[in-house]
């Protein structure tokens, strides 16, 4: 799968194109997982995610420390065991495990926060040249997550992503979900921010508003279904892309 994906990505085609007629995928939906707040989409199966991303960058850490230790020096080591995936956030929150613990802010835990105190700590200890030579240099393995290609240069899978939330945007039907959940945070007397990411307005400033507007938010979202309807709509067009390339 990845040298097929490696081959296809110079076949990209940069031009937009008229969103096609998704009604024969009624059957394609998003996978939500309440537990990380992930989303699985169709192009999904072609990209690394989660867990298995996770093992190509641990891979490029201990081929990091294996050059610094050339040096002299030991690199910290993630301790990916209790390592949290960042949540897709597309749809703003949208569990009720994120607004209860962590409201708008990401999740992290304690090993985590340490993590970044002793790998300050450890760069600031190494030499720009041993930098420049293990870090610049070092040939490492590509990632593979959505996303993850030049945003000028995307690969054909990157394409699918960007082109099925470009014509999800354009559906009345995602459009109408998104106003019911409007209304409903209106009910509450919340706005919606701007953008498409369906995020209230709060202040930054005030940590108890805000829990208090994130149980609001996710309140809505789950009692009208709006995450997994909008996550399905974008599914389709990712399906209807996958048909198409």
């Amino acid at each position: 799968m990845l040298l097929v994906l490696l081959t296809v990505t110079t076949v990209v085609l940069l031009t937009g194109c008229a969103a096609p007629n998704i009604d024969k995928f009624s059957g394609v939906t998003a996978r939500l997982d309440t537990e990380t707040s992930a989303i699985g989409y169709p192009l999904d199966d072609y990209v690394l995610v989660g867990r298995e991303a996770q093992k190509i960058e641990q891979a490029n850490e201990l081929l990091s420390s294996r050059c610094v230790a050339k040096f002299g020096f030991t690199a910290p080591i993630t301790n990916w065991a209790e390592h949290l995936d960042i949540p897709n956030r597309q749809y703003g929150i949208w569990t009720m495990k994120q607004a209860i613990n962590w409201g708008y802010a990401l999740p992290i835990n304690s090993t985590m926060e340490q993590e970044k105190v002793t790998f300050s700590a450890a760069i600031d200890k190494i030499s720009d040249e041993i930098f420049r030579e293990c870090y610049s240099k070092l040939e490492t393995l590509p990632s593979m997550r959505p996303h993850s290609s030049r945003p000028d240069q995307p690969s054909i899978v990157d394409r699918g992503y960007i082109d099925a939330w470009n014509q999800a945007k354009g559906n009345a039907e995602w459009r109408a979900i998104g106003e019911k959940w409007v209304a409903c945070i209106a009910q509450q007397h919340l706005k919606p921010s701007s953008g498409d990411g369906l995020m209230p307005q709060f202040s930054q400033n005030d940590l108890e508003v805000q829990m208090k507007i994130a149980l609001i938010d996710v309140g809505c979202k789950v009692s009208l279904g709006t995450v997994q309807q909008s996550a399905d709509i974008e599914s389709r067009y990712q399906a209807a892309y996958i048909e198409a390339n």
